[in-house]
């Protein structure tokens, strides 16, 4: 990465069993040279989710009607430190956690997420860049990730990963629309869970 900051902008649809949950966040990120080989890059998110609780579908007993929106607002941070091809990094998603609650009963809670990662670039011929990479997550259970990422001329990315518990697999392209500006999209599936997600998301470099 040419440029030692960004911001970044998103956006992600989930469907549940009684609920839908759009979650709007922004971003800031710094990378900070430690010397000509090393660096390291502080990131963080504001997040703010939106709950739309329909309660025909809620299966507990309950008297309400109709539907209920319920907000949570959330933080993410991380860091990542590198030295020449190899990365390491750790990050904490929703930070708050928040729990949205009936009746003082939990109906919707906002998991924690640490997720440690690890990967090493190799370069070829000055113009592609192919690094194998490894996420560790802790969420409601512990997952590994597995992938691949490939970058042409640091203009066209793409990556594919899968998590190895759920068989699911993610793929992920972004692409520099104009000098400055990315674009980008991801997909994930599994044939072992009914849920599919498509997520978009736009970044800008300074």
């Amino acid at each position: 990465m040419a440029n030692n900051s960004y911001y970044h902008i998103g956006y992600i649809h989930d469907k549940y069993s009684f609920f839908n949950r759009n979650s709007f966040y922004a971003g800031y990120g710094k990378r900070v040279n430690l010397g000509e080989n090393s660096s390291v890059t502080f990131g963080g998110n504001f997040t703010l989710h939106t709950d739309l609780i329909s309660w025909s579908d809620f299966m507990l007993p309950h008297n309400e009607t109709g539907g209920s929106l319920r907000l949570s607002p959330d933080i993410d941070f991380g860091t990542q430190f590198q030295w020449k091809g190899f990365k390491l990094g750790a990050s904490l998603k929703n930070l708050i956690g928040l729990s949205q609650k009936h009746k003082e009963k939990s109906v919707i809670r906002t998991q924690r997420v640490v997720v440690l990662n690890t990967s090493y670039e190799f370069l070829i011929a000055e113009r592609i860049t192919i690094a194998p990479y490894f996420l560790l997550f802790q969420e409601l259970k512990t997952d590994l990730d597995a992938g691949l990422f490939l970058s042409f001329d640091n203009k066209i990315n793409a990556s594919y990963l899968i998590r190895i518990t759920e068989l699911r697999s993610v793929l992920t392209l972004e692409s520099r629309v104009f000098e400055g500006f990315s674009l980008g999209a991801s997909y994930d599936t599994s044939p072992l869970f009914p849920d599919n997600n498509f997520d978009i998301f736009v970044r800008r470099f300074f």
